[in-house]
């Protein structure tokens, strides 16, 4: 289950980068040397890393397509799944996200390249915003405040999107992470930990 979905994955940040890096006619020479572009890439499911793609010519450019939300090692205060109430009850409750401690005020970032398809408030998530990365989307909640970037905008891996807070229902600041595939829950633990290693 989770190779085809970070080969699902994968497959996205190509498509988009290509609407963000374009060449000129005014930059393609005859006797100049193909630009490098380091990226982590999958052929038939064998991982290269970067380092392996190279050439000779010193005009390198690097594409950064994927980022970890928060600076810093992640911290998890609490997995997605089962979990007992955090609110006191003796219950247990579905969590469907990942909890990652921070600071109120500390930047949240952009993972992969994508759009920005809903922002808003609501009394379980509190400020959020959600992006849409292919077939993919990733809602961050209880933002510090609602973010300032226009729907429909195109981000990049490592952009600035939002704040960590505690609004909603939470129980101290923290970055709560949703991801769905073609709208449905699925564990976003895999795509931080692909992430971590490929970053």
């Amino acid at each position: 289950m989770k190779i085809p979905l970070i080969l699902s994955f994968i497959s996205i940040p190509f498509s988009l980068l290509a609407q963000f890096y374009t060449i000129s006619p005014t930059r393609i020479h005859a006797d100049s040397k193909p630009e490098s572009i380091q990226l982590p890439v999958i052929i038939d499911s064998v991982a290269i890393e970067p380092s392996e793609i190279h050439d000779e010519s010193q005009d390198t450019v690097s594409i950064q397509w994927c980022h970890p939300p928060l600076k810093g090692k992640l911290r998890v205060s609490s997995q997605y799944g089962n979990r007992r109430n955090p609110f006191g009850k003796k219950t247990a409750e579905k969590h469907s996200g990942i909890d990652l401690s921070a600071k109120s005020g500390s930047p949240i970032y952009a993972m992969l390249p994508g759009e920005v398809i809903n922002i808003g408030y609501d009394s379980r998530s509190g400020n959020f915003i959600k992006l849409r990365h292919g077939n993919f989307t990733v809602s961050y909640c209880h933002l510090f405040r609602k973010p300032n970037i226009p729907i429909g905008s195109r981000v990049m891996p490592g952009q600035t999107v939002a704040n960590v807070g505690s609004t909603g229902r939470s129980t101290g600041p923290h970055l709560h992470i949703t991801l769905k595939r073609n709208g449905r829950v699925i564990d976003p633990t895999f795509l931080l930990d692909y992430i971590d290693k490929y970053q």
